[in-house]
């Protein structure tokens, strides 16, 4: 039915069939600890399986048989089927954060910036980001930000391609100080501006606009310049 229905909307469609040996199959499910959706027996479950799914099988335009495929391997044959000509392309995600808030959980990389000293304790400073030049400036003076700066974006240019060699896609680079306004974001604004033209990236700043707004809140409106 539901073959039917697609079939007589304006779409193109494919269907995928990926199948697996039956004793690959009960391993699975044993190693799993799972019983099989269909039966409590697992060769039953596995068989009856089969014949629920022959219709789409029986339609599929691409098989593939998972048996001896590795994760990797099954991406591989995903791609070449699926992207054509182009390549999956790499991006890179460069996120600012605050510790009061949490820890980005889907992060590939965090980075504490809390070693770095907090222009949220000079006034004129405050109520400004990491986005802004004084703020930036406060911040730079400090040779132990410019060296880590340095050696990170050295460590992920060597990083990066070992993990798109091993056919991961997305790398999530988090940068993290206490309230996610001003180190942090100005750590991420330098590590984007100078990563943008090797990679795919997209820059993301967590929480800096909740951040603003508690400033505010505390400082009655004192901290905003």
């Amino acid at each position: 039915q539901a073959h039917m229905q697609l079939c007589m909307l304006p779409v193109n469609f494919h269907i995928l069939y990926l199948e697996c040996r039956d004793g690959v199959l009960e391993r699975r499910y044993n190693e799993s600890r799972r019983p099989h959706p269909l039966n409590r027996d697992i060769r039953e479950g596995i068989k009856e399986e089969r014949e629920m799914l022959s219709f789409f099988r029986d339609r599929a335009e691409y098989i593939i048989d998972t048996s001896d495929l590795k994760p990797m391997e099954l991406r591989r044959k995903l791609e070449e089927y699926f992207s054509g000509d182009r390549k999956a392309e790499f991006q890179l995600i460069i996120e600012s954060f605050g510790y009061k808030r949490g820890v980005p959980f889907e992060a590939d990389m965090v980075f504490d910036m809390r070693f770095s000293p907090n222009p949220f304790y000079e006034a004129e400073l405050r109520g400004l980001s990491g986005r802004d030049k004084p703020v930036r400036d406060f911040i730079e003076v400090d040779e132990t930000y410019e060296s880590f700066i340095n050696q990170t974006e050295a460590m992920l240019r060597e990083l990066i391609p070992a993990f798109v060699k091993q056919g991961k896609r997305r790398l999530l680079v988090a940068f993290g100080c206490t309230g996610g306004r001003h180190r942090s974001v100005c750590a991420a604004e330098e590590m984007h501006k100078r990563l943008k033209d090797s990679y795919s990236s997209r820059l993301i700043h967590r929480d800096a606009g909740i951040e603003a707004a508690d400033i505010q809140e505390r400082t009655g409106g004192k901290g905003e310049s």
